[in-house]
């Protein structure tokens, strides 16, 4: 469904629901408020989109929300929707253009950083905690072990890191060339 917001100024939603999503808009995010039928409220803060919000499991609100309030500091049209049930959004399905994948691949977001090459030989934190990291891609040159060197997991090649937590890397044998990129 689309949806004009105005710049400012609170938009209510009698719409009812277990599932939401912000499929696009013109700005990262917007604020929003979910409400039950008897006013309680669900979720109040902010909505980044194509993010989804799933209230099915939440047993503090057995009923679904009822109406939504959203407030943007920009005027936009919004792309949203809402529904008992849960879906699946697949709009990546379909033709693809190997030129223009190529071409976004090559060129790193703005908010995205590039690490100098680690080598690392011992257990090492390659990422710091940082509050606002989204998601960061890790190639190593040959297998190591995520966090801990007796219970962690192996890996080699290249995985994402897609949390906020500290990440510290053992090579299995050797030393190990760490790349990453941090999207933040």
């Amino acid at each position: 469904m689309k949806f004009n917001l105005e710049a400012g100024e609170t938009s209510t939603l009698q719409i009812v629901g277990r599932h939401f999503r912000l499929f696009s808009a013109e700005t990262e995010s917007i604020q929003a408020t979910f409400y039950s039928a008897s006013g309680a409220v669900y979720y109040a803060g902010e909505l980044k989109t194509a993010v989804g919000l799933d209230f099915s499991d939440r047993n503090d609100f057995p009923e679904p929300f009822a109406r939504v309030e959203l407030v943007s500091d920009t005027a936009q049209t919004l792309d949203i929707w809402a529904s008992p049930v849960k879906a699946d959004d697949d709009r990546l399905s379909g033709n693809f253009d190997i030129n223009a994948a190529l071409s976004v691949a090559q060129t790193a977001p703005a908010n995205a950083e590039t690490k100098p090459v680690q080598t690392i030989s011992t257990t090492t934190e390659v990422l710091p905690v940082r509050a606002g990291r989204k998601t960061a891609l890790i190639q190593v040159s040959s297998d190591v072990i995520v966090d801990d060197a007796i219970n962690g997991v192996t890996v080699s090649g290249s995985f994402g890191w897609d949390n906020q937590t500290a990440l510290n890397l053992t090579p299995v044998s050797g030393s190990v060339d760490v790349r990453i990129l941090e999207e933040y």
